[in-house]
């Protein structure tokens, strides 16, 4: 797994064509946040509802239209708008209608989300399907800081779980 994510570093998931873009890494802002543009393609799905415990996200919309859904509540951005999730809030995004859309993420403080979301294209790249399956996710998860929790489980199971299917 890469240890650094340079600014204008690019990940492209080859099964599903998303992308990541970085802008700011932890590195270049001294652990301030990260920013990065997200290409999603028209049609695919968000990832699972989810929270970040230590870390405020900020989606602005460059291009196209995105769904996004902040504890229950959903709502469509266009180009200039922004959605702002605190620390600790329930929320997740999707593009499974119209076009391609492209927005801007940052994630504050930075922790290792550069590391964590390289990991997941990498990942997904090395499997047939184009996602991680729940041992990968497991182990990226046991070996960054920037944890993510799962909206259900508790949070005393999935670090548990993750812990546990991280070993193998």
């Amino acid at each position: 797994m890469q240890t650094t994510v340079q600014v204008g570093e690019q990940f492209t998931n080859n099964k599903t064509g998303e992308t990541y873009t970085f802008h700011a890494t932890a590195a270049s802002t001294e652990g301030a946040y990260v920013q990065f543009d997200n290409f999603v393609p028209a049609g695919l799905a968000g990832p699972p509802t989810h929270l970040h415990p230590k870390q405020e996200e900020t989606f602005t919309v460059l291009s196209g239209t995105l769904q996004v859904t902040v504890n229950g509540e959903t709502r469509l951005l266009t180009e200039g708008e922004t959605a702002v999730i605190p620390p600790q809030t329930a929320h997740t995004f999707d593009n499974r209608h119209g076009d391609d859309v492209t927005f801007r993420v940052t994630l504050t403080p930075a922790l290792d989300s550069d590391l964590f979301f390289a990991g997941i294209v990498q990942a997904a790249n090395k499997s047939r399907s184009g996602s991680m399956s729940l041992r990968q996710l497991a182990k990226l998860i046991h070996k960054q800081e920037s944890r993510f929790q799962l909206v259900g489980p508790p949070a005393w199971l999935q670090n548990w779980l993750f812990n546990l299917l991280a070993k193998f």
